[in-house]
């Protein structure tokens, strides 16, 4: 999936219905300037329940990816998403980089 928009765009929504583990991920730049990413898991429990706090945690903050590059998300630590949790994804350049998420799905 390709960030088109300068702002905030929702990469993975997981079921309603069973949790995913989110397993790793690719960001590349597209463009021929260096750009910086923020990744975070949006927590859907919290956010739907009105909970005050944190409905959100940043994976990433202001990773600078330079042209022709890449950063990935390493697969030696996993997240668990619940239902209905999202990965988003931030670029400070539109349509500058290109989301690869390994996500196991299903997972009860």
């Amino acid at each position: 999936q390709i960030v088109q928009v300068l702002g905030v765009t929702t990469a993975f929504t997981a079921s309603g219905t069973e949790k995913s583990i989110l397993i790793g991920g690719t960001f590349s730049n597209l463009t021929q300037n260096d750009i910086n990413i923020y990744v975070e898991i949006v927590d859907q429990s919290l956010a739907v329940a009105g909970a005050a706090g944190i409905s959100s945690v940043q994976l990433v903050s202001d990773i600078p990816i330079p042209n022709g590059s890449s950063f990935v998300i390493s697969e030696a630590g996993k997240t668990v998403l619940e239902q209905n949790d999202q990965v988003t994804v931030y670029c400070d350049t539109a349509n500058a980089v290109d989301v690869t998420l390994a996500i196991l799905s299903g997972v009860s």
